[in-house]
């Protein structure tokens, strides 16, 4: 299960991560990212009109474990509680994020079961080498969509 879970938390963008293993060996990563908007700031939303810093106002948490061994990290858990105005809505929605993490890891031990590991491997070395070739012809072609968000 996904006990790892890697917590960053900035403005109203919480992000959970988590390492994925078969037979013992890291495979790949789960993540999920959720925009709450119960997290710091003087206003709902984290963020007001006016402010004169990208972060003012909101709080912003390094990268931290979510859970230690298999054990919810209570000082976390306390740290995000002290600073929204509705915790229990707010741990319920992370709660959600990371039963999507379970989802997740469970899909890809579902695969690895129906497919066998190296059939998956090469499916998804594929499925990488596509998405570069497809970049990379954007990225050629001078299309600005390809730099989208960055």
């Amino acid at each position: 299960m996904a006990t790892k879970a890697i917590l960053e938390y900035r403005g109203t963008r919480t992000a959970l991560i988590t390492p994925l293993y078969l037979d013992g060996q890291h495979v790949a990563y789960c993540a999920t990212i959720a925009h709450h908007t119960d997290i710091g700031g003087r206003v709902a939303g984290g963020k007001r009109v006016g402010l004169d810093r990208d972060l003012s106002g909101r709080t912003t948490l390094a990268p931290l474990k979510l859970y230690q061994r298999g054990r919810p990290n209570e000082a976390v858990f306390d740290i995000i509680s002290r600073n929204v105005r509705i915790p229990d809505n707010l741990l319920g929605d992370l709660r959600a994020q990371l039963a999507a993490i379970h989802i997740g890891e469970r899909g890809l031990v579902e695969l690895a079961a129906r497919w066998g590991n190296t059939a998956l491997f090469e499916a998804l070395d594929e499925l990488i080498a596509y998405t570069e070739r497809l970049a990379r012809s954007q990225i050629a072609a001078g299309s600005t969509r390809a730099c989208a968000g960055l």
